[in-house]
């Protein structure tokens, strides 16, 4: 079959010819297509060129592939190099909200109504350090989520997250005297986590565990403190 193929290939002529000879069958190429359709598909074969055909060595399409989610999947291997992170912009986005209310319920708690609000929370001098950490780990695990897109199979970081999830989940829905008890005990359980069977573990960081559960917690999946 493979030297028929490449008999063919070699010869534009016999390549068409033999195109639109399985066309007029109809069978096994192209089934179920209208008279019509066929018309315009003969046609259109009648006047193509048929040497920009060509075959192209097993090594070089594996080459093309290499670092595509779809090489990962079929074959496994290394991930590209990850980008550096860049920093948290200084003013939190919108995509933040829900995550870093939960930050000021928890520091409300340890502070006091000093505390009613980000602003508030990002100006005093103890809670400021700890949320700026925090988001930090936020958006460290939004950038592995962007890396995640373009490297491995879609649902690889859901799965990555998941895992996170259900590491922590049993820790989160125990007894804990503040909701900083409980982020902090959650955060502890998230960097203990062994993960081995995720694509993404070779590149992910204990600052993306840490992250993840903020993601988390936008989501409302985690709630750090009982009375929100």
């Amino acid at each position: 079959m493979r030297t028929q193929l490449s008999n063919k290939l070699n010869h534009p002529g016999l390549l068409r010819s033999g195109f639109i000879a399985q066309l007029d069958q109809g069978a096994a190429l192209l089934p179920g297509l209208d008279p019509a359709m066929k018309a315009k598909i003969r046609a259109a074969a009648e006047t193509t060129d048929f040497s920009i055909f060509n075959t192209q060595d097993l090594k070089d399409v594996l080459s093309d592939l290499a670092g595509t989610p779809i090489y990962i999947r079929e074959f496994g291997g290394g991930l590209p190099p990850r980008p550096a992170t860049p920093p948290p912009p200084a003013d939190p986005h919108p995509s933040e909200t829900r995550y870093l209310e939960q930050l000021v319920d928890v520091h409300r708690e340890r502070y006091g109504d000093a505390i009613s609000s980000t602003a508030d929370a990002l100006q005093h001098p103890e809670a400021s350090r700890h949320i700026r950490r925090q988001r930090v780990a936020f958006y460290s695990a939004e950038a592995l989520r962007t890396f995640s897109r373009d490297s491995v199979p879609g649902e690889t970081f859901d799965s990555l997250q998941n895992e996170v999830y259900e590491g922590v989940i049993e820790v989160h829905d125990g007894n804990h005297e503040s909701g900083y008890d409980r982020l902090r005990a959650v955060l502890q359980a998230s960097m203990d986590l062994e993960i081995t069977s995720n694509a993404l573990i070779t590149v992910a960081t204990t600052v993306d565990r840490k992250g993840m559960c903020h993601q988390l917690a936008n989501d409302d999946k985690l709630r750090w403190c009982r009375h929100t």
